[in-house]
């Protein structure tokens, strides 16, 4: 992805190098944040296992979830800020169309037209 960017955005040497020195410390500062949500969901998914799981644990497990997913949309959030601010003022329309490819990437598949909204077949 790193290179992509790069190359989408057509940074000069010096942005490159600073772009690579945040995406560097992206990757350093995600990495234990996808270990601590890989670890929730599968908190969450092992009750599955227990029998007549009451309505508390899951919400507070599906919270813990939901916690780690916060922290790491709000680390992603902010090194887009910090990439939009290496940019020249020509390059932030490209930057807010890359993001929003990257975000398309990030959520689940949707067909046109809403076919497999599951708010479509109520």
């Amino acid at each position: 992805m790193g290179q992509f960017m790069i190359d989408q955005l057509r940074f000069d040497s010096a942005q490159a190098e600073a772009y690579r020195s945040l995406r560097d410390s992206l990757v350093t500062i995600q990495r234990p944040v996808y270990d601590s949500l890989r670890m929730a969901k599968l908190r969450y998914y092992d009750l599955l296992n227990m029998p007549n799981v009451n309505d508390s644990l899951l919400q507070a497990r599906s919270n813990e979830v939901a916690d780690v997913q916060k922290k790491l949309d709000l680390i992603t959030f902010r090194h887009f800020q910090q990439v939009r601010a290496l940019c020249r003022q020509d390059q932030l329309l490209k930057l807010d169309t890359v993001v929003k490819e990257i975000v398309n990437r990030m959520t689940p598949y949707r067909r046109k037209g809403g076919q497999n909204d599951s708010a479509n077949r109520k």
